[in-house]
């Protein structure tokens, strides 16, 4: 294995540690929003957003 290969994969490795709480953050945000949306639809369109 090339040592710029690990160097990358060291790096790839920093990323993915410093961007998971932002992703998780992301998800739960998303699935807040896909909640309330089916909570106003299920309710009959309130238009609460409108």
């Amino acid at each position: 294995m090339p040592p710029s290969f690990s160097i990358l994969s060291f790096i790839l490795t920093e990323v993915q540690l410093f961007n998971d709480p932002y992703i998780q953050e992301r998800e739960r945000i998303k699935e807040r929003i896909e909640n309330d949306g089916g909570h106003s639809q299920r309710e009959g369109h309130v238009g609460s957003f409108t």
